[in-house]
């Protein structure tokens, strides 16, 4: 029988602390890189002279750096995060596609073609930055592409696929395999803009929806949950109250897209409220992970 030392079993007792302080810190990254996204778009665009149409047309202002370096930076937490089996796949999707969000430019036939804008003067240095990114984008892509394929690749290799392949639950395995058509289709998409059409023109839009829409699943994954409404139905309660909005949100979204809304920088005032949604989120969730801590759930 082999017996453990004292610094082994001090070990193992530390082992579940760190895990805990391991998503802790996590969930603390998740709250403050969005208000700081916020923060910075809405002060820098105030500091500018020119509010960006959208957060994501920020990609054309100074402000691209910080933008992008959030994105990357929220999208590698959302993937790292684990949490319940349809949370942690609706959060994995997030994170992927928050990495195209991120590369992709919004306004990328502007941005190619030379004709960005800022403060009603055309910059200087625009074509010399479209024709950079010609030649970088396909290698950003295809490498993000191969990054995911081999992530995935281990993940089904070490068998942590078959929680969801394998789950009880019918609505789970249909929510996994039509996360697996959404991403063949995302791909195939890729292939005909960036190989065919010679430029990725409508991929940041399509990753973003597909963000939000891992997004939202996340929340309600928790909302509806059987364990969150008995230990602690409130935070399950402001859960669903958050979904609620999200569709709203969304739903002004479509309505200005199809119709418009008058009044400028429409989108971005959307995709704020968008960001304090995903905020309070990630404030509830912390509330609620440390309560259960404090009562040993």
């Amino acid at each position: 029988m082999n017996v453990q030392s004292p610094q082994e079993v001090d070990a193992i007792a530390k082992e579940p602390r760190q895990a805990v302080e391991t998503y802790r810190h996590l969930r603390m990254f998740l709250i403050a890189l969005p208000v700081f996204l916020l923060i910075t778009t809405a002060i820098g665009g105030w500091m500018l002279g020119d509010f960006a149409d959208s957060i994501s047309a920020n990609y054309d202002t100074p402000l691209r750096d910080i933008l992008v370096g959030v994105l990357v930076a929220i999208g590698a937490c959302l993937i790292v995060y684990r949490g319940k089996p349809v949370e942690d796949l609706a959060l994995n999707v997030a994170g992927f596609y928050a990495m195209f969000v991120a590369f992709v430019p919004y306004s990328l036939n502007e941005v190619l073609t030379g004709r960005t804008i800022l403060q009603g003067q055309e910059l200087t240095d625009a074509e010399a930055a479209a024709d950079e990114l010609v030649k970088v984008l396909p290698v950003i892509v295809i490498s993000l592409v191969v990054v995911a394929s081999v992530f995935f690749g281990i993940e089904w290799a070490r068998g942590l696929l078959k929680r969801h392949t394998m789950s009880t639950s019918m609505a789970h395995r249909i929510l996994f395999f039509v996360t697996l058509g959404l991403g063949a289709g995302f791909l195939i998409l890729l292939l005909v803009t960036g190989l065919i059409m010679r430029t990725y023109a409508g991929i940041h839009m399509v990753a973003a929806i597909l963000m939000i829409v891992g997004l939202a699943t996340a929340i309600a994954s928790h909302g509806w949950d059987t364990d969150a409404k008995a230990s602690t139905p409130k935070i399950a309660l402001q859960y669903r109250v958050i979904v609620g909005f999200m569709v709203v949100v969304g739903l002004a979204l479509i309505w200005h897209l199809t119709f418009g809304l008058r009044f400028e920088n429409a989108v971005a005032y959307i995709e704020w409220a968008a960001i304090l949604l995903f905020t309070w989120y990630w404030v509830a969730e912390t509330v609620r992970q440390e309560s259960l801590i404090k009562t040993g759930a």
